[in-house]
Order: C-alpha cells, then structure tokens, then sequence
C-alpha cells in the first residue's frame, strides 16, 4: 500500500481525544487476512518505533452482526496475550454506539462492554505473531515512548508494562493526548483510520506516509 493510496483528511475537530483530527482512507482488500495486513502495515509506519497501549472493545468483537470467522471473540484475545506474555488490563466500560470509528467518537450508551488495554512493545509490534492478532472490525492503538510509558519503573519487566497501562488508565484524556505521541483508530475491514494528536500536523503525516 503505497502513501498516495491513502486518502489524508485533515477534519475541523479540535484537538481531543473522542475525535479523528485526521481520517486516513485507502482501497481494503475484499480478503481478510490482506485487509488486516494493510492495516497492520499502516499502524507499523505510524509507530514510528514507539511501544503502543492497544485497546479493544467486546463492542466491535462480540457484535451479532460481526460473529464470523474474520475477528476473535474478547476471550480469544486475552488467551492470546496470556501466550505471548502481553501485559494487560481488563475492565467494564460503557457501550457506544455509532460512527465507524466507535469511541474515536461520541455516541449514544446503552449496555457494557468489555474492554482490554494491553501494552505492545514495538519489538512486539513488528513480529508476523502480533500481525495475526490485528482485529478486524476496529481497535485503537495509544503510541508514546517507551521512556515516557515505563519511566524507572521496570525498564523492561512485565511488572513495568502492567503498571503502565494501570498509570495510563488513570490518566484524563486530556493528559492522554498531551503524554502520546498519537492514537489510531483502525479499522481494517472498511479501510479506514482515525488520528488524534497534538504532536504533528497535516505535512509531518504526509510525510510520514510516504514510508508506506
């Protein structure tokens, strides 16, 4: 997938974390596993080697209308972490309904979700494993510093990651946009993602891309 493949829309939303101030579309291919890997291959250059909390929801994996072969269940996704020892947090949170980007951006709540924030380190990331496991019907991605994420505390220990996203989880949004480098909302079945930031503009994203 090539950067001028991508269709880059700078939106009028302010800088928040409930809303895209970029959208970012491209051509989804009608097979899932290359729809995923055309996802997984845009959060790779959007990374830019930083470590990721990756958030997912039971509303875009439990949905009925969604119960198919193409997305695990949110149990799946925690055996899964379990095996490859990702750090994570598991927690109830309102449902929102509504736009494609789900929680990028408002909507209207009616039941609980189940939702599981887990720490991705980029050597992680970058692994054929971690491709697998790339939901889709949606997940948002929070990319930041392994500095800034781990601080001293534990450098590179599993205690050091869990402790990040309990820290991370305390934070308000408006400290979450200030403390990342960038949210992304992914959402490989339609071809379309999602960017918050405080961090770059219009041009550093174009340019970004163009690693694509």
């Amino acid at each position: 997938m090539k950067e001028n493949s991508i269709k880059i829309t700078e939106t009028r939303e302010k800088k928040r974390l409930d809303a895209a101030r970029f959208s970012l579309t491209y051509k989804a291919s009608p097979d899932v596993e290359r729809a995923k890997g055309q996802a997984y291959d845009l959060l790779l250059v959007l990374a830019s080697g930083n470590d990721a909390i990756m958030e997912i929801s039971s509303g875009y994996t439990n949905a009925s209308l969604r119960q198919s072969a193409n997305e695990k269940t949110m149990e799946q996704y925690v055996e899964e972490f379990r095996r490859f020892g990702i750090q994570y947090k598991l927690r109830k949170v309102p449902s929102v309904s509504g736009g494609i980007f789900g929680r990028l951006f408002s909507g209207k709540m009616n039941k609980e979700d189940d939702e599981v924030l887990a720490y991705i380190r980029y050597e992680m990331l970058t692994t054929e494993d971690f491709k697998k496991l790339i939901p889709f019907y949606g997940a948002r991605f929070y990319f930041a510093k392994r500095r800034a994420l781990l601080g001293s505390d534990g450098m590179g220990s599993a205690e050091g990651q869990y402790n990040a996203v309990g820290r991370f989880l305390d934070l308000l949004d408006s400290e979450k946009l200030s403390f990342i480098e960038m949210a992304v909302f992914v959402y490989a079945y339609f071809g379309q993602a999602g960017v918050c930031t405080e961090k770059i503009d219009y041009k550093d994203l174009v340019e970004l891309l163009k690693n694509e």
